[in-house]
């Protein structure tokens, strides 16, 4: 066997520990019995969307579809909800934190009753009129809360 043969190989075993140690790492601190990362079983799953007044027509329709297929992931119901605000509205409630967020330092599994129904009015999605409007709203937890909301790996910028 030649030299290079021979550091190839070397660098594919390497390359496979690599893997492998992360991988044995990684998994040890699971959590136990293979449960997911909940902490109660929802009677339904809903998905809240702010949406501009522009768009929201269509994008009323496309919940109205989704809504209309009956679609499940674990036997539990979706279902879409579609909120219209002008873009300036919604960056004013943003800012005033009416929709609420996680602190840095807070655990989801972690929260009091209260504390979970606070999160209960957060978005998953928002549409706004502008990319601008998100890079404020960014802005202003990212002031609040030391870590980024929207824009958590770089987008718009």
């Amino acid at each position: 066997m030649n030299r290079t043969r021979i550091i190839f190989a070397a660098i594919i075993v390497v390359a496979l520990l690599i893997v492998g140690a992360t991988f044995l790492l990684t998994n040890r601190g699971g959590t136990p019995g293979g449960t997911a990362l909940t902490v109660d079983r929802p009677d339904t799953v809903t998905i809240r969307i702010l949406t501009s007044l522009p768009v929201e027509p269509w994008v009323r329709s496309a919940a109205d579809a989704f809504n209309a297929a009956d679609r499940s992931v674990d036997g539990v119901p979706i279902q879409v909800q579609v909120e219209a605000v002008d873009g300036l509205t919604a960056l004013g409630r943003w800012d005033r934190d009416e929709y609420g967020a996680l602190a840095a330092d807070q655990r989801p599994e972690e929260l009091t009753d209260a504390e979970r129904e606070e999160l209960a009015n957060f978005p998953v999605a928002w549409i706004p009129d502008s990319r601008y409007l998100v890079e404020l709203a960014n802005a202003s937890y990212k002031e609040r809360l030391g870590r980024d909301v929207f824009l958590t790996d770089g987008e718009y910028r």
